[in-house]
């Protein structure tokens, strides 16, 4: 579509062509403190766990997990959760095109996401499955979408 225009020659954006800039910042920063706050639990969830074993804990302990399938792969689907909750929060906040606006929630979470990551320098072993669990993450907030999608969907439906 494009701009519309109104009967007295003014420009009327369509919905088509808004984008709701509030709630893709709203899904991202869902998925960046929801994913944040999650991972910090799995660190002392591990971290009691091997005290518990009567292992000593350490900084040098957690930066071994770091390199370590489970804990990455845990991590990860943890993350990729996260992504599609912030994509299914932009799209219930937008109202409209929730999956367009699930989108950008993927977008953006993707390119900060790779910004802290090389920030950070910090590399594993196992960076081939970061890299490869990072490909889900725009799939993971375009999931959350749909759904807020079905929702409105259903919502309009029962009205």
């Amino acid at each position: 579509m494009g701009i519309a225009r109104t009967p007295d020659g003014g420009s009327d954006v369509t919905t088509r062509d808004r984008v709701h800039l509030g709630a893709i910042a709203v899904g991202v920063v869902v998925d960046f403190v929801g994913s944040g706050f999650s991972f910090a639990a799995l660190v002392v969830v591990a971290a009691g766990a091997a005290a518990a074993s009567g292992g000593a804990i350490s900084t040098n302990t957690v930066e071994r997990w770091g390199g370590e399938l489970w804990f990455i792969a845990s991590g990860s689907v943890v993350g990729l959760a996260w992504s599609a909750v912030g994509g299914y929060v932009a799209g219930v906040f937008a109202e409209f095109d929730q999956v367009r606006h699930a989108a950008w929630v993927g977008g953006v979470s993707l390119a900060l996401g790779g910004a802290v990551v090389l920030a950070g320098g910090g590399t594993s072993a196992l960076s081939w499955f970061e890299a490869l669990s990072a490909l889900f993450v725009f799939p993971s907030a375009l999931a959350g979408g749909w759904l807020a999608r079905r929702r409105s969907r259903l919502g309009q439906r029962n009205a």
